[in-house]
């Protein structure tokens, strides 16, 4: 296998279901997960695909072997792209899901897709949309980096039209 170097890394399609559904096979679910980010991976042109699935574990924690030998082949340099179904499938623990996006990935120079969330980590804010009962309602997802910087900007304003009292 060639390190990252070569720009046509790895491209990694990530799949988990976290219950078993009573077979020895992989589950409906799983299958299903499969033929979609195989279908998205060839419709946008990535290439040289491997798949990772963590059929029965939970997404409360990382302690899942095929999340973990994916961890390693990007931290080895060999995975460009990370491709699940929506965030939910990496991970249900928030934090340790925002530690991976916001700061593992963009370290390591993998670009992130969650294709149900339509979230890319390419674009710096994306539009989550949701269908609700009859109507569509979106709302704009923004980086922490992306948040961080409007804070102190917002900051920086109420400081600057703050008066002190003279005479102190």
């Amino acid at each position: 296998m060639q390190p990252k170097n070569n720009p046509v890394g790895i491209t990694a399609l990530y799949c988990r279901l976290s219950r078993d559904d009573g077979t020895d096979k992989e589950s409906n679910s799983i299958e299903n997960q499969k033929k979609l980010l195989t279908a998205y991976a060839k419709d946008h042109g990535f290439e040289n695909i491997r798949i990772y699935v963590d059929d029965g574990y939970t997404g409360t924690n990382f302690n899942r072997p095929d999340v973990q030998r994916l961890m390693q082949d990007i931290e080895d340099g060999f995975v460009s792209t990370l491709i699940v179904k929506d965030m939910s499938r990496l991970g249900r623990e928030y934090l340790q899901v925002g530690y991976y996006t916001e700061q593992f990935f963009p370290e390591h120079d993998v670009r992130f897709i969650a294709v149900n969330d339509n979230v890319d980590s390419i674009n710096k804010t994306t539009i989550s949309c949701r269908s609700a009962t009859s109507s569509t309602s979106c709302t704009p997802r923004i980086s922490a980096a992306n948040a961080d910087r409007r804070t102190k900007r917002a900051a920086n304003r109420v400081f600057r039209s703050v008066s002190l009292p003279t005479g102190i």
